[in-house]
């Protein structure tokens, strides 16, 4: 058998209009094979295995921020089924060419799955630096029979090609711009939580357990001790954390540009308060300033919008 490999490529949601995340950095398959093994009396090696659950998971890393949010909801991601508006997903797989480049058309490999959920579990920005997504997507089975994931060869990958890259742009906090952030952490707070049933080994439910979401920023002005306060601070008038629309060939679009990406914790539903402060030799300091969502009657727990633009007081 002639030496083969295989490079990443993108992810494809399937149904009436498909959805393409071609900006992918890194992708990871994970069959979630739970095997149970057995051992005769007193015997140090297993005699015997039994597959007892499989769950398949993909993890992806994607610089493709706003096309992501643009259809998946940052508080309950993006579910896929027959009958719902996407029914499966394809991930590909493109070969590379022996002495060459790519592979053409037919020569690449894709897994497929036809009922699933996916999630946004983080969102890591800092300054000089493109904005860079962390994703789940959990596959299941109607009938905890029906094998979850499916691999196909010699197919075509769609085109992929990159077309937009932001970078951080800011965090505003009670009206006010919070001075010198330099980076931020967005942990979304999604859980989930899948079922399998009757004995079946593959999941057929799939929920959201918990949502918490939660922001990290960092600042080398450790002098905001002095404005916020370390037993919390309430946002009575909210949050936002603006990511900037970066341009190619050029510098990154201007503050009034309508290009921009911004997520929102909705007035008087969160907390801010001061988190670790560190310094290494000659570097600069750095504060931790952490924002807790909270759930309330004045709007979601965190929200996505775009294109905005941005606003520092």
């Amino acid at each position: 058998m002639p030496l083969k490999a295989y490079a990443l490529h993108s992810i494809n949601m399937l149904g009436a209009t498909q959805l393409l995340f071609p900006q992918l950095t890194e992708r990871t398959i994970n069959p979630r094979t739970n095997i149970i093994y057995n051992r005769g009396s007193g015997s140090p090696s297993p005699s015997f295995a039994a597959v007892v659950t499989v769950a398949p998971e993909i993890t992806w890393s994607t610089n493709d921020v706003r096309r992501t949010f643009d259809a998946v909801s940052v508080t309950s991601g993006l579910k896929f089924k027959a009958g719902s508006t996407y029914t499966g997903v394809d991930a590909f797989f493109q070969m590379k060419e022996d002495l060459g480049l790519r592979g053409g058309a037919l020569t690449g490999i894709k897994a497929t799955g036809t009922k699933g959920i996916i999630i946004p579990t983080t969102l890591e920005a800092n300054v000089e630096q493109e904005a860079r997504l962390s994703m789940s997507m959990l596959w299941l089975t109607e009938d905890g029979i029906t094998i979850p994931i499916t691999w196909t060869n010699l197919v075509t990958c769609p085109a992929s090609f990159a077309s937009e890259k932001f970078t951080f742009g800011g965090v505003v906090a009670n009206g006010a711009t919070v001075p010198g952030v330099d980076g931020i952490t967005i942990d979304f707070g999604i859980t989930i939580e899948a079922k399998t049933g009757g004995g079946h080994p593959y999941p057929q439910f799939a929920t959201i357990g918990e949502l918490a979401p939660k922001i990290t920023c960092r600042t080398p002005n450790i002098d905001v001790n002095a404005t916020y306060s370390s037993s919390g601070v309430n946002l009575t008038g909210g949050a936002k954390f603006f990511l900037r629309k970066m341009q190619s060939g050029t510098t990154p679009y201007a503050d009034a540009d309508i290009q921009h990406i911004a997520f929102n914790i909705t007035a008087g539903q969160g907390i801010m308060y001061p988190g670790t402060s560190s310094a290494n030799g000659t570097a600069d300091a750095q504060q931790e300033l952490i924002f807790a969502a909270l759930e309330g009657a004045g709007g979601p727990i965190l929200s996505y919008t775009a294109p905005v633009a941005i606003v520092l007081p």
